[in-house]
């Protein structure tokens, strides 16, 4: 018997869809499969590769002072290039996803700060520019979100985070041989530590999808390469980073595909045999010579000549912009140091409103983070702490870097009112769930209890 109103079975459950005002329509390119999953990857792919392309490194050891040159130039239009795109996505999306305002919030203020430290410093000029860029990248990540499926942004930021990082990795293995053993990127000339978050973060975000029952084929050896390449840069920061965000990932698992049980089982027999029987992890975070005390000699003493900076009371609570990368230093054959912690960087560059609106900034998204949709809490929080631990040694966490662009999507992502977004997100999440066991279902609804025991 059919009812005059849905011509079904009236004993038939609906499958629960999302709630009013949450349906998002996606972009007017769909395609003709109507898989909505993979509606507009391409156009994200192509926005994030040049976020990612504007955002790393072109040269080394070259820090902007306010003046234009080419590569100022080329990064400055790649971004404005992806912005625009951006703008056409979000013209074209039709109804926008909800997301928070507390990033966009937090990153004003730290960006308003900065500029007037700079002002105040004689810098200006410089950090007047550098704010727009990150300001840029930051309203590019926006837009990526309100214009195009949670799965759409992340699949195409950490593609296009991959891609550059293993053509790095690709171009700068010949290499090898004259950078003391630690691999640096041939094209683009990415720095060790540059390489170690490209590759790492797409690793977490494998090892996510194999979590979550995604998984596909290929990603156990694409994982290798990944985490081989973050080994091969000796970037024992981002290695320590990779490894802790990975465990906080399998806590949260609650059933994991057999595949993934081996390859969690694998790996961890493989690091104790490694740490048991050998000397490979010692020599590896000692990197076998002198270079690890001298790597970590010259960052203290960096950070004990920026907390000793004579600085005047606007310095202190408002830094001096965004453009002071490197400070003076006394009692060492060198004059200058770079800064080698984004903390540090925050209290030179920000002053102490600056460090504390980072503290509420990482704090605040962290915390939330627990509370997204289960599908998303294991990448939120994971990819987060990735960040956060890196930070701790590596700068640019707040600037116009990879790590800001990744941080900043996280955090957009961790928000309550991103929450809606998620929610839509993962009511697509086509994950079958087992089948009960016969004679416990009193935590199934009504409706298929009756059907169950017909």
């Amino acid at each position: 018997m059919q009812t005059a109103e849905t011509g079904s079975d009236p004993h038939a459950t609906s499958a629960p869809g999302p709630a009013p005002g949450a349906r998002i329509r996606l972009l007017r390119s769909r395609s003709r499969s109507g898989r909505g999953d993979r509606t507009g990857f391409p156009f994200a792919l192509a926005i994030c590769l040049l976020l990612v392309v504007a955002t790393v490194s072109w040269r080394q050891k070259v820090f902007f002072d306010g003046g234009l040159d080419p590569v100022v130039v080329g990064k400055a239009l790649l971004t404005c290039l992806a912005l625009l795109l951006c703008l056409h996505a979000g013209l074209t999306c039709g109804k926008p996803n909800p997301i928070g305002s507390r990033t966009a919030i937090l990153l004003l203020l730290f960006v308003t700060v900065s500029t007037f430290g700079g002002w105040a410093g004689g810098s200006g000029t410089a950090s007047v520019i550098l704010a727009v860029r990150v300001l840029l990248v930051g309203a590019a990540v926006l837009l990526l979100i309100r214009s195009f499926p949670v799965d759409v942004v992340l699949r195409a930021q950490f593609t296009a985070m991959a891609a550059v990082g293993l053509l790095a990795v690709i171009t700068g293995v010949l290499r090898l041989s004259s950078t003391a053993g630690r691999l640096q990127g041939g094209f683009p000339p990415l720095a060790a530590n540059e390489i170690a978050l490209l590759c790492g973060a797409p690793a977490l975000a494998l090892i996510w999808r194999q979590l979550s029952h995604r998984g596909r084929g290929w990603d156990l050896p694409l994982i290798a390469v990944l985490v081989g390449a973050v080994w091969a840069s000796q970037s024992r920061t981002g290695l320590a980073a990779l490894l802790v965000a990975a465990l906080l990932m399998v806590l949260q698992a609650r059933r994991m595909a057999p595949i993934a049980v081996a390859a969690v089982v694998g790996a961890a027999a493989a690091a104790a045999y490694l740490l048991l029987t050998t000397d490979l992890v010692s020599a590896y975070f000692g990197r076998s010579n002198q270079g690890s005390v001298a790597t970590l000699n010259s960052r203290t003493i960096a950070w004990s000549a920026a907390l000793d900076l004579p600085q005047n009371p606007v310095a202190a609570l408002m830094g001096g912009g965004l453009a002071l990368k490197q400070i003076p230093v006394q009692g060492q054959y060198w004059n200058v140091q770079g800064l080698d912690s984004s903390w540090v960087s925050a209290w030179v560059q920000c002053g102490a409103i600056g460090l504390a609106l980072l503290a509420i900034w990482a704090g605040s998204a962290l915390i939330a983070g627990w509370r997204t949709p289960r599908p998303y809490r294991m990448i939120v929080t994971g990819m987060l702490l990735f960040l956060i631990v890196r930070s701790v040694t590596e700068s640019g966490l707040i600037d116009a870097t990879p790590s800001f662009l990744l941080f900043m999507t996280m955090s957009v992502l961790a928000e309550a009112g991103s929450r809606p977004t998620l929610v839509v997100a993962a009511g697509r999440w086509t994950v079958p769930e087992p089948e009960p066991p016969p004679g416990r279902h009193r935590d199934l609804p009504r409706t298929q209890r009756q059907l169950l025991r017909r």
